[in-house]
């Protein structure tokens, strides 16, 4: 398994993304406004989902997408159904189908 960056840089400008995408979704006001955000890193990825959650004072919804699934409108309807939730998270883009 690769090894992802921990110098104090790395961290620093990983924080400012994660602060910059928290501004991005609360400004939204409840708006749909997709927002790709891409993770070099699997253990990474997890850290960083899970400081957005910290960071973020909106619940933010993570859906897991399956090889099988290929269109996101359906989904989202699937995992969501009349629920609206404010944001969501869907992993899984990366994977080959």
């Amino acid at each position: 398994m690769l090894e992802f960056p921990r110098s104090a840089g790395v961290i620093a400008e990983n924080e400012d993304a994660l602060r910059e995408l928290v501004w991005t979704i609360e400004a939204s006001g409840g708006r749909f406004r997709p927002i790709l955000a891409r993770c070099n890193y699997m253990a990474l990825q997890a850290q960083m989902l899970q400081r957005l959650q910290e960071l973020c004072s909106i619940p933010i919804r993570p859906i897991v997408l399956e090889q099988s699934q290929t269109r996101l409108d359906s989904m989202l309807r699937e995992c969501c159904g009349n629920d609206r939730p404010s944001a969501v998270t869907i992993l899984g883009l990366e994977s080959e189908s």
